[in-house]
């Protein structure tokens, strides 16, 4: 569900004999501000950098809210804070290259199925209290707590996901994992049989199998340890007690919650700004920068309005924006604007086992029916890619030579065969007529069978063939198809855009009765992934969301997705147990492949396998496009969208 958004350089492949990494003296002068800038700077160094969450948009119930447990993080904007005031046990570089950050070495043994991570001596919590290894044991376990989706929090409201374990994919080769996630364990247990910690800087992972992407899971919001004793003190609220100075690793710390509309408000599910400074006790060399200022925005137009006019909604202008796509044609040349290529793939899902879906017909239909071309250099303006594909440019895996069913073309069309899309939704449709399915046939001929020969009018408002179109007793004109609902979040105003064009194509060229159904965040993640936690297929048919890269790795993409026994696994091509077994097994077989070609070709042909079977239909790899006063020196947006902590030290404001 990560709804955020190829990376030009190369990255580091991880294998299982990998030798001890350790961070030198240069790396860590390398992440630190211009020392030779010195004369340079501006006596000022507080930052106002602006979000505009996911949790946000003319529909949500709440203001704009921040996920500040780890646990329930969903998504970059969020996973941005949690970087500024956690540290990890490993990180990324602004190149997306793994590097050392609480831990100081990592090395596998046992042939890969042991990884051993050394932590840096006398590293603190922003009290003062030594941070250890226990410490990010707790914090794996809070992660893998089958009870914490009967937290009261705002993560578990409309307003929010409140999907459980959202990050136990990525631990799920822990051994004991799994099994504490489906136990229903209302008590924590102290360990599970993964996770050792013989001394207070040595954390130890017994895996399940070799598995040499490990490190790069670790350096997700799952490598973010817990301040036990406070999280013993105010249950699932801890993270409201930031500003007492507690509960915090990372180069700053909140100081304050605020809403400048209402003085009275310090909480975070009602605060519109949050205030932080330079954390002292963080391990790192201090960052230049003394304080950050981050105003919350619920839509992503005014806050680059208020960029433009040199205005904010805490007094003092931006320093720092999102560029909405329709602005894109304005502002790329000025001198001010930067962008890069991400590691992200929009894409509508599918759920497989909710009609018409169940037909793999009329999935290929809705996916050869777009003129992905058209649809999102229309929309978007030039600032996407359009594409086919569900492992992006720039990860290592990535197969140029994907071809586009049904027809296998060898060159991936993104135009679309609409004429193939009508051929299979008719298929569909006559074999309705032939022997009728209660759960499909609705949606394609309707509830009540055409009596005549006359062409009808389809809720697309074009004609179509008659037995396309079932009609109502009372009304022939009215169609009795069963409505396809396209589910989008307000969030975004440009995707919503695109849906609605998107709809517009499929309603014209299948002549179904397909409609746009914009809901709030919240109850879009409950109803597209909760279900499939307590056994259940998903509830929603169609949708649409991105997934960006936590990891630069092509298992991100495929096994973390598809894979049955995942969080994120919406589209259910392993449901009921059993369903595209040998896809399924494929995964896990390239998860433990130790050769680095050999596993990128496998991921490569795992990729083809979803996309004969229309498990997404992908639409476009984005761009992350961004203004930058130019007195702020050494911001620089990753292909992972978001600033990890150490690159906050190479930041700096001129005078």
């Amino acid at each position: 569900m990560r709804d955020r958004h190829s990376f030009r350089t190369s990255t580091r492949t991880l294998t299982w004999f990998a030798t001890v990494i350790a961070l030198s003296a240069t790396l860590l002068a390398g992440c630190s501000f211009n020392s030779t800038a010195g004369s340079r700077l501006a006596a000022n160094q507080s930052l106002v950098f602006p979000l505009v969450p996911f949790y946000a948009g003319p529909h949500a119930t709440v203001v704009p809210a921040l996920v500040l447990d780890p646990a329930f993080e969903g998504d970059v904007y969020s996973l941005q804070i949690l970087t500024m005031i956690q540290t990890t046990l490993v990180t990324f570089d602004s190149n997306m290259n793994l590097i050392p950050d609480a831990a100081q070495s990592w090395a596998p043994s046992d042939g890969g199925k042991t990884w051993t991570f050394k932590l840096r001596p006398n590293l603190k919590w922003n009290d003062g209290t030594p941070l250890t290894a226990a410490d990010f044991a707790a914090g794996i376990l809070h992660d893998l707590d089958p009870a914490q989706c009967n937290a009261s929090s705002i993560y578990n409201s409309a307003a929010s996901s409140g999907v459980c374990n959202q990050l136990a994919p990525y631990l799920s080769y822990i051994q004991g994992a799994n099994q504490l996630v489906q136990s229903g364990a209302t008590t924590l247990p102290q360990s599970i049989p993964g996770i050792e910690t013989p001394d207070s800087q040595t954390l130890i992972f017994h895996l399940t199998d070799a598995i040499t992407f490990f490190p790069q899971q670790m350096a997700t919001a799952a490598g973010i340890p817990l301040e036990r004793s406070v999280f013993a003190k105010y249950g699932y609220s801890y993270f409201e007690h930031f500003p007492e100075g507690v509960a915090q690793s990372g180069p700053f710390m909140i100081t304050s919650y605020s809403n400048p509309s209402d003085p009275t408000i310090k909480d975070p599910e009602h605060a519109t700004v949050i205030h932080m400074v330079r954390n002292p006790d963080w391990w790192g060399k201090a960052p230049a920068l003394t304080s950050v200022t981050v105003p919350l925005y619920d839509d992503l137009n005014a806050e680059y309005n208020d960029y433009v006019n040199g205005k904010s909604t805490v007094g003092t202008p931006l320093d720092f924006a999102t560029v909405p796509s329709h602005e894109y044609p304005f502002s790329r040349d000025l001198a001010d604007f930067h962008q890069i290529e991400t590691l992200s793939i929009d894409y509508f899902g599918i759920d497989q086992v909710d009609a018409p879906f169940t037909s793999l017909r009329v999935r290929q239909a809705f996916d050869l029916a777009l003129n992905k071309q058209l649809l999102v250099d229309s929309i978007f303006q030039g600032a996407r890619t359009p594409t086919n594909h569900v492992i992006p440019l720039g990860i290592a895996g990535y197969n140029a030579d994907l071809r586009n069913p049904p027809d296998n073309s060898a060159t991936p069309s993104l135009t679309g065969n609409q004429g193939l899309a009508q051929q299979f939704i008719q298929l569909v449709a006559q074999g309705c007529l032939q022997r009728y399915d209660d759960n499909l046939c609705p949606y394609i001929i309707g509830t009540t069978l055409p009596t005549t020969s006359v062409r009808k009018v389809a809720a697309g408002g074009q004609n179509c063939p008659d037995y396309l179109v079932g009609v109502a007793k009372d009304n022939p004109a009215i169609s009795s198809q069963k409505p396809i609902y396209v589910w989008v979040t307000p969030s975004n105003p440009d995707r919503v855009s695109l849906v609605q064009a998107a709809v517009a194509e499929w309603s014209t060229i299948l002549c179904l009765n397909i409609q746009t159904k914009i809901d709030t965040t919240g109850h879009v993640l409950n109803t597209v992934f909760n279900p499939k936690l307590f056994g259940k297929p998903t509830d929603v048919g169609i949708w649409t969301l991105g997934w960006v890269a936590d990891y630069p790795d092509a298992q991100d993409f495929t096994t973390n997705l598809f894979d049955p026994t995942s969080t994120y696994d919406s589209s259910n091509v392993g449901y009921p147990q059993g369903q595209n077994a040998d896809l399924i097994t494929a995964m896990h077989t390239a998860d433990k492949e130790p050769n680095v070609a050999q596993r990128q070709q496998d991921y490569a042909q795992i990729e083809q396998q979803l996309v004969d079977d229309v498990a997404w239909i992908p639409y476009d790899q984005p761009k992350y496009l961004y203004r930058l006063r130019t007195q702020v020196q050494g911001l620089v947006i990753p292909a992972g969208e978001f600033i990890p902590d150490q690159s906050w030290t190479a930041i700096f404001i001129t005078a």
